[in-house]
């Protein structure tokens, strides 16, 4: 489970990533950052902090715990945490407040073994990539 919310978590950032460069004209050669004053959330939430000169479109990231600029990276830090309520949350830190019994009409459903735990997860993509 945690393979495929990695998978899926990088394949919308190289989709975002291909579609913002793809866009681009020819005099819009660099990325240059935009600066903001505060953060936009804590760690944790479903909206990530975003650190001063983080370029606009990395602030539309959903589910990150922290976004920020090292050098001329991009740094994306996830955790890879589902948002919400789940079965699987059941014996877990975060049973009290996502876990949620199955309620589905499967008269054969089971519950598996396995339980959500914290995968912690960073990208690091170039502000400026090159062909």
């Amino acid at each position: 489970m945690n393979r495929n919310i990695s998978l899926l978590a990088l394949a919308i950032i190289a989709t975002a990533s291909i579609s913002f460069t793809a866009c681009k004209k020819a005099s819009d050669a660099s990325v240059e950052p935009t600066t903001s004053s505060t953060s936009t959330s804590t760690p944790g939430t479903n909206n990530p902090v975003v650190s001063d000169g983080v370029p606009d479109i990395y602030k539309k990231i959903y589910g990150a715990t922290d976004i920020y600029v090292d050098g001329d990276y991009v740094v994306i830090k996830v955790n890879g945490l589902p948002d919400h309520k789940s079965p699987y949350y059941l014996s877990t830190q975060w049973e009290s407040t996502m876990y949620e019994a199955y309620n589905g009409t499967n008269p054969q459903f089971n519950l598996n073994p396995n339980r959500i735990s914290e995968a912690k997860i960073t990208f690091r993509i170039p502000m400026n990539p090159k062909e």
